[in-house]
């Protein structure tokens, strides 16, 4: 098994929260960041994800982390 680090973007504009689809186009990347989180993170327990927020301007909102609960609970709040 090889040791990969992610950084996962996320698009946080205003955009994205735009309310035309149900779930929402926020709501969606957040499962879809949670299933790429979750598949990295079982693939190898060495690996390391990190999320990033991108808008008007490059915001870390989780670095490098091999726990999932960390990169959650981070991730929640936002």
């Amino acid at each position: 098994m090889v040791q990969e680090s992610t950084m996962i973007c996320v698009d946080n504009s205003e955009w994205m929260r735009n309310g035309d689809f149900q779930p929402t186009r926020l709501q969606s990347q957040q499962d879809a960041v949670n299933l790429v989180m979750q598949c990295k993170l079982r693939a190898n327990p060495e690996n390391a994800v990190g999320i990033l927020a991108m808008a008007e301007n490059v915001q870390v909102l989780s670095s490098l982390s091999t726990e999932a609960g960390r990169l959650f609970d981070e991730n929640s709040s936002n």
